[in-house]
């Protein structure tokens, strides 16, 4: 009966059944905020890490590799009862959120920057030969492949995500800011058609017959591209 009275007494039950509660929604809300704020500091880390200036790169490593060697218990330690002594006070859950939203960056960022390299660079000069910029071939392109992290279409140069591409330069061609919109598909020759399997067969211009030989070619500068590696 003490046993019982200890660990399955309803009345204390009942008592602290509304703490548990508040307890179950500072969890949640805990959890969603470090997910989401700890997800986007990550992306951030992880482009600056691999496309930013070299001093902001090592800045990065050494934030990466420092904070996914850290306990996350410690980093709540020091946030919480060490920068009071510096004249920086948090609150508890606001201590809890800093401290977990910096270790999960560090994570996310190493994770991310592994599924960015494992694309292969012919992805982005495709993109960049249909005229993509640097900023969307980032954020269309590579990624989207890098959180799916799809490793094994990646290595096949992914037959959907080529369609993917030749969607997106239709689109991108078809604006008025690129000045690619001229000749249609009709009346192109059979050299054209040839042309344009052979360039979709290049790992480096990942496009389909479709973008080549029935719409708009690329500009002069971006065909060069495609053509230096022929």
């Amino acid at each position: 009966m003490d046993l019982i009275n200890t660990f399955f007494n309803p009345e204390v039950f009942l008592q602290s059944f509304p703490i548990l509660l508040r307890g179950l929604g500072n969890t949640i809300m805990l959890g969603v905020t470090a997910v989401v704020c700890g997800t986007l500091f990550g992306v951030v880390l992880c482009l600056v890490r691999l496309y930013g200036a070299k001093a902001l790169q090592v800045l990065a490593i050494i934030y990466i590799d420092l904070f996914r060697a850290i306990p996350v218990l410690v980093v709540i330690v020091l946030i919480y009862y060490a920068l009071p002594f510096v004249g920086v006070t948090f609150s508890s859950f606001t201590s809890a959120s800093l401290a977990l939203i910096l270790v999960l960056a560090a994570f996310t960022a190493e994770v991310l920057r592994a599924g960015i390299q494992s694309i292969p660079r012919g992805q982005a000069e495709a993109a960049l030969a249909l005229g993509l910029r640097f900023r969307q071939v980032i954020w269309k392109v590579i990624l989207p492949q890098a959180a799916r992290g799809d490793s094994s279409a990646n290595q096949q140069h992914g037959v959907d995500h080529q369609g993917h591409l030749a969607r997106l330069g239709r689109r991108h061609a078809g604006s008025p800011e690129t000045g690619h919109g001229h000749a249609g598909a009709h009346g192109q020759s059979d050299a054209a058609d040839r042309r344009g399997r052979h360039l979709c067969r290049h790992p480096v211009a990942s496009c389909t017959v479709d973008r080549i030989s029935r719409r708009p070619r690329p500009a002069v500068a971006d065909r060069s591209l495609i053509e230096l590696h022929l």
